[in-house]
């Protein structure tokens, strides 16, 4: 259990903020979170992210609101389990917050109970587990307002969509069907009371009804297969049949075998959930992380259930990644290797 403290920590002040850091916070806090002097701000954040803390702190009293930040690290062994009672009240008392800390196994229960509030609150909420600098960096080195421009190009020109198709150089050849208009699910990064958002952002998340044929993942897996093995020396085929995966083909043994144990895990595990749409632009790097691959210019998918989309439940879920993808909207082509047609990206 974690032990309570007193109050809260607002300890930042010797923590040195590069400038690139610096910006990076200025733009999640004035353009993402749209704060002002008006606002209650609460940062909550651990030892791995404590410089990323301290930028923050420092963009929220550079607009004038009061902030108040939580280190984690301070309220017992991790991982923790249960949200303290004191971060949990702080951030009750909020009008905007942030979670940069690292996402250890476990703790699951602690991040729900952080969006349960920031929900029941409708407090303006950027989500950031297992945030890194690097990633903190490019992943908010674009205007949001820049961002959210060409998610909307990109949302227009789905409208009319009843297939999609994904290609790549490493093998992958999947359609997916869906409504017409699709169901989508959109992240520009423009953050609302009424919709908390990851940071990085900046994707289109379509919801299929259907997908046949093969994705290979050789850029990365989520969950914790991408701590544990290297798709681009092992890249796995997922082949589809009536939008679940039928058959899983890799020449790591070891790695096949344990997705598939994964991918039986419960009755929807082994069905699609999304094609997402990677829409920022300013991802520019390659951290070969889940936690910015789906935002970096691209298409990606996931299997399983996204338990902040809905529409059906499972006991797992993990996004997948492939390398070089190119996209048809129909039979029009939006993408080649990773990279957006020309005439989608005027005027940006």
């Amino acid at each position: 259990m974690p032990r309570e403290l007193p109050e809260v920590s607002t300890d930042l002040a010797e923590t040195p903020v590069p400038p690139a850091l610096a910006k990076a916070a200025r733009n999640a806090v004035t353009v993402c979170l749209a704060a002002t002097e008006a606002d209650r701000a609460v940062v909550v954040y651990d030892a791995s992210t404590r410089a990323i803390a301290a930028a923050l702190r420092e963009a929220f009293t550079e607009v004038g609101a009061r902030c108040d930040v939580c280190d984690v690290d301070a309220y017992g062994g991790r991982p923790l389990t249960v949200l303290p009672a004191v971060i949990a009240r702080t951030i009750a008392q909020a009008t905007c917050t942030a979670l940069a800390l690292t996402a250890m196994p476990g703790e699951l229960a602690l991040r729900k109970a952080v969006l349960d509030i920031v929900i029941e609150k409708k407090l303006r909420h950027a989500h950031m587990p297992s945030i890194t600098e690097p990633v903190f960096v490019d992943g908010l080195a674009m205007d949001y307002r820049q961002v959210a421009k060409f998610v909307g190009r990109i949302v227009d020109t789905l409208q009319g969509a009843s297939e999609l198709r994904m290609t790549s150089p490493g093998g992958a050849e999947l359609l997916c069907r869906c409504t017409t208009p699709p169901a989508l699910h959109v992240l520009d990064g423009l953050i609302t009371r009424d919709r908390w958002q990851n940071l990085p952002s900046g994707q289109i998340i379509v919801i299929p009804t259907d997908a046949e044929g093969v994705f290979v993942a050789d850029r990365n897996l989520g969950d914790w297969f991408q701590h544990t093995y290297n798709v681009a020396d092992d890249p796995v085929s997922f082949e589809f049949e009536a939008g679940r995966v039928r058959q899983i083909k890799c020449p790591n043994r070891k790695l096949e075998r344990d997705l598939r144990l994964f991918l039986r895990s419960s009755e929807n595990s082994a069905k699609i959930s999304e094609l997402v749409i990677g829409a920022n632009l300013g991802l520019t790097h390659d951290h070969r992380s889940s936690l910015n691959e789906g935002y970096r210019p691209g298409a990606s998918i996931t299997i399983g259930a996204n338990p902040a989309i809905g529409g059906f439940t499972s006991a797992t879920s993990i996004p997948v990644f492939g390398a070089r993808k190119s996209l048809w909207i129909g039979d029009r082509r939006i993408m080649t290797d990773d990279a957006f047609a020309p005439e989608l990206l005027s005027d940006l």
